[in-house]
Formats: structure tokens, C-alpha cells, sequence
């Protein structure tokens, strides 16, 4: 079950924030960071997932400056919900390509909960690439495109859908808050939707409640609609880095 491996991610990142961020070792500074988000519903895409609040514990390891590893959790706190994800991302100069493999042992397409299966026909994870451009320098919009390419991902025949998502993305300073506005859609029979839709749209505010030399703690509430599905969700978030 993907249960005792979400929970031992919490665990690490509990421990972790007793020590420095930084490691040293043998002479080479190696960066790791690490967050804890406590979240009222965890949203994705214009889409919620479970049906209580969830934990949300990442840890991030930093091995050269523009490639980040993570490892990311969701735990529902009713257990209707559970996320583990492993990330890669690298970052060239205004491109981020990052490649996802998401594990969701309670909504996936099949049965088998076994973490490591990633048979075709079989597997819970989905493998998903995503591409980030924020092409202005003193204008902040950002513009993203996902697909995925392998997993859990598949249509009525057993075949490979390649799902996409395409967002938009502004983001702006409002009293001491970070806010963004974003807009995404999706092509038609896909993952998110049967048919080409806008199928994210929102806006996000966030702020800084506490911040000293070993912790901060911002917050950040959400509302977030689906068209398609003619949804409104509300999210609220406190998290610990």
C-alpha cells in the first residue's frame, strides 16, 4: 500500500526540520529543503481529491543549481485520499522541463496497489512531462503544457490517451500578498475531460504569517473553478519550510 511509504515521507520531513536545510560532505555542500503543507482540499488541475483535509509533506534535493529531485506526498486525513510523486525538474534559463511520476493508489485506473508495477495495463503511476515558459523578464506570466506519456492514462481499448493540460498563468503583489490568476484547459478525451475545455480557473493568494532563520510559514488560500463540470472549490493552506 502506498499508505506506509506517504507516511514515511512525513516522518523524514518532521525529523528533517530539526537540522539545517544544508548538509556537508566531503567537502561538497549539497543543498536539501523540505516543506510540510496542511491542506483543507487538495485540488489538481480544477479537480479535488478526497474528501477531508490532507497532509501534504515534499522533500527536495538539490545536487547542481538547476536540477531539482523531490519526493511529494498527500495523505487525506479520512484516508480517502493518498498521493506519492517523484520529481524531476531542471531549469534552463527562462524553460523548466520537469518529468512527473505520479502514484495514486486510491483513484487509479486498476486494482493493483503495488508501488513499484508499472506494467502498462496494470500500473497506478502515471508518468507525466511538463514544460514551463516565462519568456518576459519584467512581466510575470508564466505558461506551462503537460502531457502524459505512459501509466494510468488509458482509453476504453487499453490504449494510451497522452492526456494534455495547458495553463496560463499571471502573478502580481496586492498588500503584502502574492497573488496569481491562472486559466487552464485540456484537449478532448483526455484524462480531465471528454471534450476540449477550460477546466482550471482561479485565483490564489498568498503571504508570509511567521519567518525566522530555521522556518517560515506562509499561507495561501484558493478558489478555484471548473467550467466543465460547473464546480467551484475553496482551498486553504499553511505550510512549513
Amino acid at each position: 500500500m502506498g499508505k506506509k511509504y506517504i507516511i514515511l515521507l512525513i516522518q523524514l520531513v518532521i525529523f528533517s526540520t530539526v537540522y539545517s536545510g544544508e548538509t556537508v560532505e566531503a567537502g561538497k555542500r549539497e543543498k536539501i529543503t523540505y516543506s510540510l503543507d496542511l491542506v483543507s482540499t487538495h485540488l489538481w488541475r480544477g479537480s479535488s481529491s478526497g474528501t477531508a483535509p490532507c497532509i501534504e509533506p515534499a522533500i527536495n534535493y538539490h545536487p547542481t543549481k538547476n536540477l531539482t529531485l523531490t519526493g511529494w506526498a498527500a495523505y487525506s486525513v479520512d484516508e480517502s485520499y493518498s498521493e506519492l510523486d517523484f520529481i524531476a525538474s531542471y531549469q534552463l534559463k527562462k524553460v523548466n522541463i520537469s518529468v512527473l511520476d505520479y502514484y495514486c493508489p486510491k483513484i487509479g485506473v486498476y486494482s493493483g496497489q503495488d508501488l513499484i508495477n508499472y506494467k502498462q495495463r496494470e500500473t497506478n503511476h502515471m508518468i507525466d512531462i511538463v514544460v514551463s515558459y516565462k519568456p518576459f523578464d519584467r512581466l510575470p506570466l508564466n505558461f506551462s503544457a503537460s502531457s502524459a506519456l505512459y501509466g494510468a492514462d488509458l482509453d476504453q481499448h487499453g490504449d494510451q490517451r497522452y492526456s494534455s493540460y495547458f495553463e496560463t498563468k499571471y502573478n502580481f503583489n496586492l498588500h503584502k500578498s502574492s497573488v496569481d490568476v491562472f486559466m487552464g484547459l485540456t484537449n478532448g478525451d483526455s484524462f480531465y475531460d471528454e471534450d476540449f475545455s477550460i477546466i482550471n480557473l482561479g485565483v490564489s493568494a498568498s503571504r508570509t504569517l511567521f519567518s525566522n532563520n530555521n522556518v517560515t510559514i506562509p499561507i495561501k488560500a484558493s478558489i478555484v473553478g471548473n467550467p466543465s463540470k460547473e464546480k467551484i472549490h475553496l482551498s486553504f493552506t499553511i505550510s512549513f519550510s
